[in-house]
C-alpha cells in the first residue's frame, strides 16, 4: 500500500490557492479583501489540508497493520495446524479445515490489498486529470474575462470618441 491516494504536497497547495482565489473574489469589496479576513481563510484551509493529509497516512498506517496481524494470524494458525497434521494423523480432516479456512483468509487479504492498491492509484490519476480540466478552465475563463474587458473598453471608447 503506498500513498498514492493521497495528493500531492503541490496539489494540496493548489487546491488551497484556488480556495483562497475564490475566497478573494467573492469577498471583494470597494477597498478589496480585508487583510485579517484572508489571513483568517488562509490559516483555516492550510490547516484543513494538512489535517486531511494527517488523516490519510493514518488511514494508511491502520490498513497495514491490520492486513500484517491477519497474515502473521494466518501463518501461525497454518503452521500449528500443519505440525499437527505431522504430529498426529487422526486430527488431519481437522487441521485440514482449519488451515484452508486460514489459506482462504490469507488470500482475501491479499486481494483486498491488491483492489486497494488499484483503487488509490484510479483515485491519483482521476485527481490528476480533474486539477488539468480545472486549470484549462480557469485559464479560458480568465482568457474570456480579458476580451469581454477589452471589447467593454473599444465600446467604451467607440460611444466616447
Amino acid at each position: 500500500m503506498n500513498e498514492k491516494h493521497l495528493p500531492t504536497p503541490e496539489q494540496h497547495a493548489d487546491i488551497v490557492v484556488r480556495q483562497l482565489e475564490n475566497f478573494i473574489r467573492e469577498q471583494r469589496g470597494p477597498k478589496g479583501v480585508n487583510f485579517s479576513s484572508w489571513q483568517s481563510m488562509a490559516r483555516k484551509e492550510i490547516s484543513d489540508a494538512i489535517r486531511s493529509h494527517k488523516k490519510g497516512r493514518f488511514e494508511i498506517e491502520r490498513v497495514k497493520k491490520r492486513m500484517a496481524a491477519v497474515v502473521a494470524a494466518c501463518l501461525v494458525t497454518v503452521g500449528f495446524w500443519a505440525m499437527t497434521i505431522f504430529v498426529d494423523r487422526a486430527y488431519g480432516s481437522a487441521a485440514a479445515m482449519v488451515a484452508g479456512a486460514a489459506g482462504l483468509i490469507l488470500g482475501a487479504t491479499f486481494l483486498e490489498w491488491m483492489i486497494r492498491k488499484a483503487v488509490a492509484q484510479h483515485m491519483a490519476e482521476t485527481r490528476a486529470a480533474d486539477l488539468t480540466v480545472i486549470d484549462s478552465l480557469d485559464k479560458k475563463i480568465k482568457r474570456i474575462k480579458r476580451e469581454k474587458e477589452k471589447k467593454l473598453k473599444e465600446m467604451e471608447d467607440e460611444e466616447g470618441g
